[in-house]
Parts: C-alpha cells; sequence; structure tokens
C-alpha cells in the first residue's frame, strides 16, 4: 500500500511542480507584458530626422522667388510702356495687355459668384463648384504676368508696342510654368 502512495504523491508532486511552473511562467509573461504596455506610449513620438543644416544660397533663392512677382509689378506699373503711339493714336493690343487683369479678375470674381451654381451641376468633383474660378485664375495669371513682362519688353523694342505686347502675352504662360517649376523644386530641398 505504501508503494501506490508514493506513486500517487510523485504525480501529485510533479503536478503541483507544473502547475508551479506553468503559474510562475504566466505570471512573468503578465508582468512582462504589463511592463511592456506601460513603457510603450499609444502615439510614439516621430522619429526626427538629424537636423540639416539650411544653405544660404537656397534661402535667398527663395526669398528673391518670392519678392519676385511683387517686384516686377511695381516696376511694371512705375515704367510702363505708353498707351498711345507717337502720332496719338491708342495701341489697342497695349490697352488689351493693361486690361486683361482686370478682366480676369472681374471672371475670378464671377466665378467665385457661381460656385454654388456649379456645385449643384457638378456634385461628382472632389471639391464642386471650383471649377467656375479655373477660367478667372487662368486669365488673371496670365494678364498680370503678361503685364509685368511688357514694359521691359516695350523698352527693348522701341516702337514695337504692338509687337512687345503679343510677345509678353506668348511668354506669360512658360514664365508662370518656370516659377512654377521652380518654386515647387525649392519646396521640395529641405531648408
Amino acid at each position: 500500500m505504501s508503494v501506490p502512495a508514493r506513486f500517487g504523491s510523485g504525480r501529485s508532486r510533479a503536478a503541483r511542480v507544473g502547475l508551479a511552473i506553468v503559474s510562475g511562467s504566466v505570471a512573468a509573461i503578465g508582468a512582462f507584458a504589463a511592463t511592456a504596455l506601460a513603457a510603450t506610449p499609444d502615439f510614439p513620438p516621430p522619429i526626427e530626422a538629424p537636423p540639416i543644416q539650411a544653405s544660404p544660397v537656397l534661402g535667398i533663392l527663395h526669398t528673391v522667388l518670392q519678392a519676385a512677382p511683387i517686384v516686377g509689378l511695381i516696376l511694371a506699373i512705375l515704367f510702363r510702356a505708353k498707351l498711345r503711339a507717337e502720332d496719338g493714336q491708342r495701341i489697342g493690343s497695349v490697352l488689351a495687355i493693361r486690361l486683361l487683369p482686370l478682366v480676369g479678375l472681374a471672371t475670378l470674381t464671377l466665378g467665385v459668384a457661381a460656385i454654388p451654381v456649379c456645385a449643384r451641376l457638378d456634385g461628382a468633383s472632389l471639391l464642386p463648384g471650383l471649377e467656375c474660378v479655373v477660367p478667372g485664375v487662368v486669365l488673371a495669371v496670365i494678364g498680370f504676368t503678361s503685364f509685368i513682362l511688357h514694359a521691359p519688353l516695350a523698352r527693348a523694342l522701341p516702337g514695337h508696342s504692338t509687337a512687345a505686347a503679343w510677345v509678353a502675352v506668348g511668354l506669360s504662360v512658360p514664365v508662370i510654368l518656370g516659377y512654377s517649376l521652380v518654386e515647387g523644386w525649392l519646396r521640395s530641398v529641405p531648408a
């Protein structure tokens, strides 16, 4: 009778040891998991890149590029080409250059006012109604750019104000595209 009792006690002892090991492991894993969860924030802080030294040349170029349209507009107003030819007649193309920014701004204003109507007609786009503003923006930008370009072109081509006006309108589109490309490149370069 003593042998089965020993066998039974050995089995119960092994079961108790196994249960203790499992319980201890679960407790250790639970404590480790709780510690790890407590140490981990809900929103881990972003990994900060090492600071990059800003290039002074890029900073100066970016400032010049930002100020160029305003300076160009002021210079165009101060040194604008004459609206009349030498014989006193009005130059239609020059008047058109002067009126193009105003037409663009008027079209832009009408487009802003028409946004609710356009939104009802086109409710599927991401920003419904804003397509009404696009013609005014395009006309205004081309008008202001050609207005800025016309003054130096008229001085470079004396007596050919009409040609200078057409060249200014023709050059306004590539100038706008080039300006946008350079500005986008400068924004992508870390400052």
